[in-house]
């Protein structure tokens, strides 16, 4: 109530957009979408100085560590559906954004010892500016960009030798193959994932290669941390003094317990000089009914399918056919593969694959997927799949799982 209050009575576009709304409930407020943030960031701010134009300007000129105006830090998303998401923190939401990163982490039992995390290579990607702010100097730690070529970022991992290893999924993955190889040793106790789906396949992967618990996280530029794993490995908590999660349909309703929901609202509690009050996110995502193992209470995250955009559209017999990411990672997670992505140029799929293991063959691969389209009711489809040496990814460093490259 009181974060609401402050957006109507500070920022033009709440005021605007909340009028008439005093008292009411936070699921019949109007949601917040990323283009609203993009093309109406100068209006959401309560701070009349703040102008995104001016802003890009300084991410394109200032050294890392910077702050805008000698007072706001500023995180950049990768831009990857659109124009780059940009969020600024005063020095108490910095505070609050450290907390919930800090309270994701202790779910996991606070672990100690050499820290290494392969990541963003964007200074001002939210995960650099958190990791650089936490840093403990009594505490080893290494910070790898994810744009590192393998055999460099395995050389590098062997000679420091963590304890406790961060990274995307699918980097992840590949190093798990590495790993079991002998071309990487390492003896990790804790690992962690954030960034990208932690498929049920790449936490096997990785359990069985290590034998080291291996923790979710859900993260994002614009809410920081919003959930983490516990030692139960099942699902993530949801920081809750920290951020309210919304699941919801297609028509923004509350989506049925217990089932993937179209997309998440998320409201950050701290936010004051941009409000983030359901702040839509294109993320499928399913919350727990069944209380957690670890005894937990509060609410939990059961699992995560995928993005909006990750959802294929292909030709079927009355039109298009809408294909949910589950359907081809039921088929790509078991195959013998370290790594894929799915490219669609129009009614052909491209299936890119990294580190096939021995007796691995491509037709196989293909045909199973094309098996799995067809009895989702596709008609009109090619599968072609390529082994590449590595995946293409985004500026911020994500290794999206499916790429529509052109009309659809």
């Amino acid at each position: 109530a009181r974060l609401v209050a402050h957006a109507a009575a500070r920022s033009p576009y709440y005021g605007r957009v909340l009028r008439g709304l005093e008292g009411a409930a936070l699921a019949d407020l109007p949601v917040l979408t990323k283009d609203n943030l993009v093309e109406r960031f100068d209006e959401l701010t309560i701070d009349r100085s703040l102008h995104r134009t001016e802003i890009e300007t300084f991410l394109q000129s200032a050294p890392a560590k910077a702050r805008y105006r000698g007072r706001y830090r500023v995180a950049a998303s990768s831009g990857s559906s659109g124009r780059p998401g940009i969020v600024v923190f005063d020095a108490a939401e910095w505070a609050g954004l450290l907390a919930a990163s800090v309270a994701s982490r202790a779910l996991a039992g606070s672990p100690s010892g050499r820290s290494a995390k392969v990541g963003s290579p964007s200074p001002w990607h939210l995960s650099a500016q958190l990791g650089a702010t936490l840093e403990d100097p009594r505490r080893p730690a290494l910070r790898l960009p994810v744009t590192t070529a393998l055999p460099e970022l395995l050389a590098a991992l062997d000679r420091f030798g963590p304890a406790v290893l961060t990274a995307y999924p699918s980097v992840l993955g590949m190093l798990a193959e590495a790993q079991r190889a002998g071309q990487l040793h390492l003896a990790l106790t804790h690992v962690f994932g954030g960034g990208e789906v932690l498929t049920a396949a790449t936490r096997r992967r990785v359990s069985e290669v290590w034998g080291a618990a291996v923790f979710d996280q859900y993260v994002t530029t614009e809410a920081g941390a919003i959930a983490g794993g516990c030692p139960a490995e099942d699902g993530m908590h949801v920081i809750d003094d920290h951020v309210i999660v919304e699941v919801v349909d297609e028509r923004r309703r509350p989506a049925p317990a217990g089932t993937f929901g179209a997309a998440v609202l998320v409201t950050v509690l701290s936010s004051r000089t941009l409000p983030l009050i359901r702040y839509e996110l294109a993320d499928h995502l399913r919350l727990a009914l069944d209380p957690c193992a670890c005894g937990r209470p509060g609410p939990r995250i059961a699992a995560i399918a995928g993005r909006e955009r990750e959802v294929l559209r292909l030709a079927g017999p009355g039109g298009p056919v809408a294909v949910h990411p589950a359907v081809l990672t039921s088929v790509l997670d078991v195959a013998p593969v370290a790594g894929w992505q799915v490219h669609q140029q129009g009614p052909r799929l491209r299936v890119l694959v990294v580190g096939p293991a021995a007796g691995f063959a491509a037709d196989d691969l293909g045909r199973a997927v094309l098996a799995a389209l067809t009895e989702m009711g596709v008609t009109e489809v090619d599968v072609d799949v390529e082994v590449v040496d590595i995946v293409p990814r985004r500026a911020g460093g994500k290794a999206a799982r499916f790429v529509v490259d052109g009309p659809t």
